[in-house]
């Protein structure tokens, strides 16, 4: 209701609905009361095994298979009749996120492990989210991104491929894999995807694809991206259907990194080149206008945990929306933190009140999101086109 308001009282700029679902280490307590089976291991970073995790099994789990299949069925029984919801984001077995995660190095794999037992149990993932999203009219989305090891160890991403492939056809405008790991990396190479840029080159042409930034050229901690031409030129290269990037390259404007140019070049009019533009290159924005395609900007995020029984408790709030003076953090509000469901004396420090009008994006635990976008350019020309599409006839690119 808060996005048809918006749309309502803001004509011409209209938003819409991605919703994702989260699941490795975001499942809740109950699935393994009712069977779902799970195993402990380690997340890794860059291949060293670190923190302990307790995540599914993501083979032989026919109860979370079960789980899957129905909370993909909710949200289209729910949502598949609203134009304003575009995008469902799926979820693999996963880790830490909701990405492909494989236990690396010395991390205790899942009981009963066989590299030819785990791409099955992926694959039969994927047909999950493919038999109720794709087949149905939905447009869907899954990471390629995530914590495995790289192809020559084991092939994950190429049987997924097949499978998309043989279910669907190429390019399918049902269905987009996305990758979290689009800049630049500790040696200073700008990529597609850190440590995993075969899996993205060998799905080129194969399925439509999209990436997220890996940093941010604000600092804090964050790999910076470097130059954003160059990494433009990357993704429409790979012809990325959208772009994600983090607010503190937004706000303010990395104009040092040359930002504008590179997703406004040559619009508005008046955006001059000081000549150091590549021969012929096009800001992203104006090229997506052109291949008529929809830029969407993702705005704000409100996590929402729910839970098997029980009322759904606000557990954390982000938006870019302005700050009180009194707040440091570039995040307003940062990462608001609510107290367990059930736990008596305290209140969560802050509610969804606290959002303007339309900069929501909300959702539970598996867990769900959904996603508010701001429509930036252009049309999308559904019907007899491959571009994607959902039943409302729009394409959602951030």
């Amino acid at each position: 209701m808060e996005v048809k308001r918006y749309n309502e009282a803001h004509v011409g700029a209209r938003r819409t609905l991605h919703l994702r679902v989260m699941g490795g280490v975001h499942g809740p307590r109950w699935f393994e009361r009712i069977g779902v089976r799970f195993y402990d291991t380690q997340d890794a970073v860059r291949g060293v095994p670190g923190r302990a995790i307790r995540v599914p099994v993501p083979y032989d789990n026919p109860v979370y298979l079960r789980q899957l299949r129905e909370v993909y069925r909710a949200m289209y029984d729910r949502f598949h009749v609203e134009p304003l919801v575009t995008v469902y984001h799926g979820t693999w077995s996963a880790g830490p996120w909701d990405e492909i995660f494989h236990p690396q190095g010395s991390a205790a794999l899942p009981p009963g492990y066989t590299p030819q037992k785990f791409v099955r149990g992926m694959c039969e993932q994927l047909d999950v989210l493919i038999e109720e999203f794709c087949l149905r009219g939905c447009v869907a989305e899954l990471p390629y991104s995530g914590k495995y090891p790289p192809k020559d160890q084991i092939d994950i991403t190429g049987p997924l491929t097949a499978r998309i492939v043989e279910r669907l056809g190429k390019r399918s405008p049902f269905l987009y894999i996305q990758s979290n790991g689009w800049g630049r990396t500790n040696t200073g190479k700008q990529t597609v995807s850190w440590g995993h840029e075969r899996d993205i080159q060998d799905a080129f042409g194969q399925v439509n694809l999209s990436f997220q930034a890996l940093g941010t050229n604000a600092g804090k901690g964050w790999l910076p991206q470097g130059d954003w031409v160059a990494l433009v030129e990357l993704a429409q290269r790979y012809e990325a259907a959208y772009v994600e990037i983090y607010p503190p390259d937004l706000l303010p404007l990395d104009a040092r990194n040359r930002i504008v140019e590179a997703f406004g070049f040559p619009e508005p009019p008046g955006l001059a080149s000081d000549g150091s533009l590549p021969a012929g290159f096009v800001g992203f924005r104006p090229w997506l206008k052109r291949r008529s395609r929809v830029l969407y900007q993702r705005e704000g995020t409100v996590t929402q945990p729910f839970v098997h029984e029980g009322q759904p408790a606000l557990r954390g709030l982000r938006s870019r929306h302005r700050r009180p003076k009194a707040r440091r953090s570039p995040w307003w509000p940062a990462c608001v933190s609510a107290p367990d469901i059930g736990a008596s004396g305290t209140t969560p420090t802050i509610s969804a009140s606290y959002l303007p009008p339309g900069r929501l994006r909300c959702g539970p635990c598996f867990t769900l999101t959904t996603a508010t976008y701001r429509r930036a350019c252009g049309r999308f020309p559904w019907s007899g086109s491959s571009e994607p599409r959902c039943r409302a006839g729009s394409l959602s690119s951030e």
